[in-house]
């Protein structure tokens, strides 16, 4: 028994030693730990200390406990583009003096932005460039090495797209706040800057991650699907005074319709300025007001500041669209507020800064002052406060922006953007508080009689709201006008507005105590009621010649019969159409069997109708322009359909300096063709031009157009059963586009018989095409897919290649070739792809463009 109770007490004590063991072991491990993590996080330190901004790392690294380990390894494996710059000594310490001079004066004036010569290498390639310092203020430039510029690519070279652009601190712009910004902008439809993170090197220096943010030229339009028009801001000052700068100037003297749309633009807003263009004639309102919207759901309004909002204006509907950047923070509403609660209430904005606030209170006067703004304001706020519509984008986003995030923790381990997304979530909710209005109506009799029912309403909230009517049982009685009660103002009492309704149910005070007024915020839908209480308690030539601003004039035109009732509107058997024909929205345009439509004397049809055209094969509609001046425009409409319509010598419209380069042009409106016939356009780049729809061509036939015969910008449709002859240009010509072509013939095209560009992708099948110069084009990083062609006396077969710098490499796939009398099977860019009955073919030639557009092969027309 003694023994093995030694026995016992010896295992206990080897016991109780492995145990001491292990506690030393761990504790080896955990200094082992903190020591490193303690060094790691004080190179992090250090290296930002650099930056003037430790306090933000600290409470990065605190905020993110010790994830900041954990997002270095997960940066090892990012692989950011590298820009390496290399500036001569002499220009880099001009860049110096200057940034000096910022940082005595406090702010980068004009005199200290001089350009220098420097050489930009990305991809092995380099290229010569022209670079500035960037940034107003001294986070742009307070770091004694890393500092914002603007780059300028010379010559006809671009490189991720982009020919101008800026690189900068990713904390100058809120690290992942802009480029979740613009992504978001993008993914509903805004016009959104090209954002990335890259990793700079200059002279030989690695900077670490900077922010590579796209400058304001044709590129960012074309890039997000817009045709070119020139980008404007307004200078700092008040809006009634501000002056109009435009950017890109240089090209004003070497594009004159360019010029042409810059007049315009600045006409416009001169108008507005004096009142006498209401602001729907000027700005496309729904994405205005759509800004001001997305600006409030990430509590910061920079971009939407006159001193910060830029301008494109669009030459199809000579309307100005918005361009938002620079909005940087995710903050908080609760201290930022929305719009809609400051502006009836200039005084109390939350901005101490007088000039600010003089900016801020011209410009938000004059937009909330306008109730179509309003509308379409408070239509987007309830829009972007949906939560799905947030899962949705942050769904769509969520491989790049990890992506993105890997990037940026290679110089800044420590942050985390899952503070910011949480506020997005929360502004959601905000914003939902604030637009529900219920409480919000007063309403006290009035006047009530055997005719008639007044009552008083007032608004004690600050959002505007709508009449609907009076409830009374299962029915409605509406008010005898549209009713919009406007917001309370602060510090002052509540506004009444005497209401009157028809009294057809013959109520009386008894009754009427028992009623509800049915009332909305101003342009929602939700339903509120409140019970009614039993008491009372100039350049005029401007305007009158740009169409686009002409008013309806159906109700003038004596061969046109109107429907009111159910919003129609029909053509007689013969119609002579000798001036302008604008028609309004919201009503369907009808054309029978066998009228016949003669448009002269530079009269254009401009629509913002949807058209129906029912011609039969025995009796066809005919739309011609005997003296070869009409056009048909068709804007923001649906479900147009022709059949059996001829459209005969028809040119581009032009008036003032207002142009378009399609005979006929449809903008964001659906289309459908059926066995229609386009026969010889006089004037004009397109016979039809379609831009951003959709559309069907189903057994159409092209004759003798004089340039291209079908131009789709940003389309989507089929060609079915068609017929080109003779088109003066190319006869199918899209681009950032996806079409099918089908058993579709092309005869004798001047240049090109098929052609995609920029991003287009089609898809061709059962094609014919005889003589002309060039067969099937794909380039700038299109895709075209063929099966079964017959090309026969084409000069070349296939031409694939990139034409402007912005894009990429083209792609071109053939299945089952018929080809024979051509000059060049096909010309190959290097770089570019070409495979006929899978087999790839070879490149062999470079600079494919040099070689067409009526150098060598094809025809100019004159486009950019």
């Amino acid at each position: 028994m003694r023994i093995q109770n030694s026995n016992k007490n010896r295992n206990l004590l080897k016991t109780l030693f492995n145990t001491k063991k292990i506690d030393i072991f761990l504790i080896i491990i955990l200094i082992f730990v903190l020591f490193f993590s303690g060094m790691f996080f004080g190179i992090i330190i250090y290296k930002d200390l650099k930056q003037k901004d430790a306090e933000s790392v600290i409470k990065g690294v605190l905020k993110t406990k010790l994830l900041f380990i954990p997002h270095w390894i997960e940066s090892i494996n990012a692989k950011p583009e590298q820009i390496y710059i290399d500036i001569k000594h002499l220009d880099y310490q001009k860049l110096a003096y200057n940034r000096e001079v910022a940082l005595q004066r406090k702010q980068l004036f004009p005199d200290c932005r001089d350009e220098v010569p420097a050489k930009l290498t990305f991809k092995n390639k380099e290229y010569k460039i022209k670079m500035r310092l960037k940034g107003d203020f001294k986070d742009h430039w307070i770091d004694p090495d890393k500092w914002s510029f603007r780059i300028k690519i010379k010559g006809d070279n671009a490189i991720l797209g982009m020919k101008e652009f800026s690189i900068q601190l990713p904390r100058t712009r809120g690290y992942l706040n802009e480029w979740v910004f613009h992504q978001f902008l993008k993914y509903n439809d805004f016009i959104a800057l090209r954002y990335n993170f890259i990793q700079v090197h200059i002279n030989g220096k690695d900077l670490g991650i900077y922010a590579l943010e796209e400058h304001f030229d044709k590129r960012l339009i074309e890039n997000n699907k817009r045709r070119e028009g020139p980008v404007l801001k307004l200078s700092e000052q008040d809006f009634n005074i501000a002056s109009i700068e435009i950017f890109q100037e240089s090209e004003l003297n070497n594009n004159k319709t360019l010029k042409e749309n810059f007049e315009v633009a600045v006409n416009l807003l001169a108008e507005y300025k004096k009142g006498k263009l209401p602001i729907n004639k000027v700005f496309e309102v729904k994405k205005l007001a759509e800004l001001f919207a997305v600006t409030d759901l990430f509590g910061h309004h920079h971009a939407a500041g006159l001193w910060n909002i830029r301008f494109y204006y669009n030459p199809v509907i000579s309307l100005l669209e918005p361009i938002g950047f620079d909005n940087q923070n995710i903050l908080s509403l609760d201290n930022e507020r929305l719009y809609i609660e400051n502006f009836y209430d200039f005084i109390g904005t939350k901005n101490n800064d007088f000039r600010t606030r003089m900016i801020n209170h011209t410009w938000y006067k004059i937009l909330f002052g306008d109730t179509s703004f309003v509308k379409e304001y408070l239509i987007a706020l309830n829009k972007y406060s949906n939560e799905n519509l947030l899962n949705m984008f942050f769904s769509s986003i969520k491989d790049s922006m990890n992506n993105k995030l890997k990037i940026l923790y290679k110089s800044f381990p420590w942050y985390s953007f899952n503070n910011e997304k949480k506020i997005l979530y929360y502004n959601q909710f905000y914003i939902r508080k604030k637009l529900d209005a219920k409480n919000k109506l007063l309403v006290y009799t009035e006047k009530i009689d055997k005719n008639s029912i007044v009552l008083q309403i007032g608004n004690n909230g600050f959002l505007p709201l709508s009449i609907i009517g009076i409830e009374y049982k299962d029915s409605l009685i509406k008010p005898k006008r549209n009713t919009f009660i406007n917001s309370q103002k602060m510090y002052e009492p509540v506004s009444f507005y005497s209401v009157e309704f028809d009294n057809k149910k013959k109520l009386n005070k008894e009754n009427l105590k028992n009623c509800n007024v049915i009332y909305t915020v101003f342009g929602l839908d939700k339903i509120y009621k409140a019970k009614i209480k039993d008491f009372t308690i100039e350049n005029r030539d401007f305007i009158q010649k740009d169409i686009m601003l002409q008013k309806s004039n159906v109700s003038k035109k004596s061969y046109l019969k109107i429907d009111n009732k159910n919003k129609r509107i029909y053509f007689d058997k013969d119609v002579e159409i000798k001036d302008n024909l604008i028609v309004p929205e919201n009503y369907t345009v009808i054309v029978n069997p066998g009228t016949q439509i003669n448009i002269i004397n530079n009269a254009k049809i401009i629509s913002r109708s949807s058209f129906v055209f029912n011609g039969n094969e025995d009796s066809p509609i005919i739309v011609q322009s005997t003296d070869s001046t009409g056009s048909i425009v068709i804007i923001n409409s649906d479900n147009n359909i022709f059949q059996f319509t001829e459209f005969i010598n028809l040119s581009n419209p032009k008036e003032y300096n207002w142009s378009l380069t399609g005979a006929l042009t449809f903008y964001q409106s659906n289309v459908e063709f059926h066995s229609c016939i386009f026969n010889t356009n006089i004037m004009g780049d397109d016979f039809l031009n379609i831009i951003r729809s959709e559309f069907v061509l189903e057994k159409c036939v092209f004759e003798n157009t004089k340039a291209d015969a079908f131009d789709g910008d940003f389309v989507k449709g089929k060609i079915v059963d068609c017929y080109f002859n003779n088109p003066g240009n190319d006869a199918i010509d899209v681009s950032g586009s996806d079409i099918e072509i089908l058993n579709t013939s092309i005869i004798n095209p001047q240049d090109k018989g098929i052609s995609a560009g920029e991003v287009s992708n089609i898809k061709c099948e059962n094609i014919i095409i005889k003589n002309g110069e060039i067969a099937i084009s794909s380039k700038d990083f299109s895709k075209v897919f063929i099966s079964n062609i017959d090309i026969e006396g084409a000069r070349i077969g296939y031409a694939i290649y990139q034409k402007k710098p912005e894009y990429q490499e083209a792609y071109c796939y053939v299945n089952n070739e018929k080809i024979s009398g051509y000059e060049k099977h096909y010309m190959l860019e290097k770089g570019s792809y070409l495979s006929i009955d899978n087999k790839a073919i070879p490149p062999n030639f470079e600079n494919v463009k040099e070689y067409l557009y009526g150098n060598e092969y094809g025809k100019s027309s004159g486009k950019k």
